[in-house]
């Protein structure tokens, strides 16, 4: 939906569209895109409307809101910490007037209600990210590169739905408007797994009062140094508003993963940056520092901002006492170092809110300061290509989009079939999630058929959500030798049940390899699977698992404390008793991650044949190309890469046409999940 910030609100204000002079977009000829761009990334459309970041002002931002909720209802769920916890707002009706009462702290959920309604065994699985803009309200460019990950996100989504209620022209022309931004379908089936698939929590503005005013503190109170880790002491901690909600999200959820956005400095800081531990390594380590590198290539550069270096807080930054990102790491676990806090501001704080259970405190919180200038003034990138590090619209915004929507990827394996024909269908499209919420939806969403003499079936598979795939499967077996309790379509199988129920293929291609946001990009994995005992009628179930980032399990040298990894992040791929659950979340640790299962139906043979071998390539959402979305740095050095990845990226091609105004995409997005 590519219209200006001013679009949105003069729609909501006024349910008018805005003048052409409201939208702030460029034409750019194909030759002069050509030009600047990688050559496996070029785009083949005559023109696009792009549009200029720019940071959001403080009182769109409810505004944006507003639009969502109205756009994306099953998709969204706004709240405020006043509404959801009963604290007070921070200042006067002067402050903040927008909202009338103070200012307030919004709270966003992204999550696809419709698939994963709430209170719904599925929505308790679904791993939880959390993306906090800011904490120091003159550092700004966090807010808006989150809202902007959250759009395309939303975007994405409505785009892959399919809708009764929408046209086939409405559902294309919201596909071509991405394409012609440079999101190509494999980027959007991407970006809705994401979606689809997790439960991401959004706090853009956690200190609204200094952000209205363009002041570092809540008042005069430091928020990231008001948490209850290494505190200075009782009365120095849960000082602020700002503080407290973060507190009463925290305790809410079980984050695995985290950003906190700052500026001052270009760098990326993971822990430890607690004064108690300085010059110490956390138990966590190995995936913190694993992270942090293919965050600062994922985020890319330009002319006058290199990459992000990396490294502990402690020694890329500099220590604090009370410090968010510590906390948010280990609170619940390094209970030595956690004070129990006793503020008198705002009339007092519960004592009990600092005392925190074993299954709350334990996620990856990674520091992002994005720019020098904290509240810079250029050099906010533009739309065209946001998935692309070395794209020439790269900016402030589109970097910190990124490391966004790494981490939402980050905080779960997953397979998913792959395909190298280039053929097109929407139904065969593995790496989105099926949309129903019946349990056996998956019997019928992804089907192909094989002839009945053929004897030999050959997939291909890949591996997101890690890095290194330390070894991985081919499973198989006639759908109605099953229990639905076993392959529910909505959970992950458990391997002694496919061990159970299934047969393993044989693997043809490599035996380990990488996933799509390693330094060398994805490995495409290839099977086949025997069809002699099938016959006509027989409808076969095929699953792929891997299993990935075993290394996290490894403690680092100059540790402390001396215990192993403690993250939900490191422990959910690394340990298979690992297990905490509330009445709302679960988090469990496993070692085999599972595709969607493919559906195959055995038919009688057309043409009399002797033990063919068929290939089964999974076409993608569309005939475009797949487009890497590792570092183009390395997937555009092939060398590096199989075959089968080398022959992808030489053979790219990307949308024929451009899609025509947003009036499309706007009714696509009301009528959106309305079924």
């Amino acid at each position: 939906m590519i219209y200006s910030r001013f679009w949105d609100i003069l729609f909501l204000v006024t349910g008018a569209f805005a003048s052409p002079a409201t939208k702030i977009s460029a034409v750019r000829k194909n030759d002069e895109r050509d030009h600047n761009l990688p050559k496996f990334r070029r785009l083949q459309q005559k023109q696009t409307i792009l549009e200029d970041y720019r940071l959001y002002e403080p009182y769109e931002i409810p505004l944006i809101f507003q639009n969502w909720t109205t756009l994306y209802p099953h998709l969204v769920q706004v709240t405020t910490a006043q509404e959801a916890y009963g604290l007070p707002p921070v200042g006067t009706t002067d402050d903040c007037p927008f909202d009338k009462v103070g200012c307030l702290i919004y709270i966003v959920t992204l999550q696809d209600y419709r698939i994963h309604p709430v209170g719904s065994e599925s929505s308790k699985q679904l791993p939880e990210v959390l993306l906090n803009g800011q904490v120091h309200g003159d550092e700004r460019v966090g807010p808006t590169a989150v809202l902007e990950a959250a759009q395309l996100l939303l975007m994405a989504a409505a785009c892959e739905a399919h809708n009764t209620l929408v046209t086939n022209t409405d559902f294309q022309a919201c596909r071509n408007e991405l394409l012609d931004r440079g999101i190509t379908d494999d980027h959007r089936s991407w970006l809705t797994r994401l979606l689809r698939t997790r439960r991401i929590v959004l706090i853009p503005t956690a200190n609204p009062w200094g952000y209205y005013h363009d002041i570092r503190t809540e008042y005069e109170v430091d928020v990231n140094r008001d948490f209850a880790f290494d505190a200075e002491d009782a009365t120095t901690c849960m000082q602020t508003i700002a503080a407290r909600a973060i507190n009463e999200v925290v305790r809410e959820h079980m984050f695995q993963s985290g950003i906190v956005f700052h500026a001052g400095f270009e760098m990326i800081g993971y822990e430890w940056g607690a004064n108690a531990y300085n010059g110490w390594r956390s138990p966590d380590d190995t995936s913190q520092s694993q992270i942090a590198e293919a965050h600062s290539r994922y985020g890319g550069g330009w002319d006058t901002s290199p990459s992000y270096v990396y490294g502990t807080m402690d020694q890329v930054i500099y220590t604090v006492h009370g410090s968010l990102e510590d906390w948010g790491y280990a609170s619940s676990w390094d209970t030595d170092v956690v004070t129990q806090c006793a503020p008198t501001t705002y009339g007092g704080y519960a004592a009990e809110k600092t005392v925190y259970p074993p299954y709350t405190n334990r996620m990856f919180s990674m520091l992002v300061e994005t720019s020098m200038d904290k509240t810079p003034t250029s050099d906010f990138g533009t739309s065209l290509d946001v998935l692309n590090p070395e794209s020439s619209g790269n900016g402030h915004i589109p970097r910190n989009m990124r490391l966004s929507l790494l981490m939402i990827d980050l905080v779960e394996p997953y397979v998913w079939f792959t395909n190298d024909n280039g053929s097109s269908s929407d139904q065969l499209n593995t790496m989105v999630p099926f949309p129903e919420s019946t349990g056996s939806s998956c019997r019928d969403n992804v089907i192909m058929q094989v002839e009945q003499a053929t004897t030999m079936l050959e997939v291909s598979w890949e591996v997101g959500g890690a890095f290194q795939v330390d070894s991985t499967e081919l499973w198989y077996a006639k759908w109605d030798d099953i229990p639905e309790t076993v392959l529910d379509c909505r959970t992950q199988p458990t391997i002694t049940a496919v061990q159970q129920y299934m047969q393993a293929g044989f693997l043809t291609g490599p035996l380990g390899g990488t996933g799509r946001f390693s330094t060398t990009g994805s490995t495409v994995f290839d099977g086949t699977i025997s069809l002699s005992n099938f016959t006509h009628g027989d409808t076969i179930v095929i699953l792929a698992s891997a299993r990935v980032d075993s290394s996290w399990s490894n403690s680092a040298s100059l540790l402390r404390p001396q215990v192993s990894p403690q993250t939900h992040l490191a422990n959910v791929r690394t340990n298979p008793e690992y297990y905490y659950e509330t009445e709302t979340n679960v988090v469990r640790g496993r070692l085999d991650w599972f595709s969607q299962p493919l559906t195959v139906k055995v038919v009688s043979s057309s043409v009399s044949t002797n033990a063919p071998t068929v290939s089964l390539s999974i076409p993608s959402s569309s005939s475009s190309s797949r487009v890497p979305l590792s570092s183009p740095t390395d997937v555009y050095d092939t060398t590096t890469l199989s075959p089968t990845t080398q022959q992808r990226i030489n053979t790219l091609t990307s949308a024929s046409y451009h899609a025509n105004g947003s009036l499309a995409i706007l009714l696509f997005g009301l009528l959106t999940y309305l079924v």
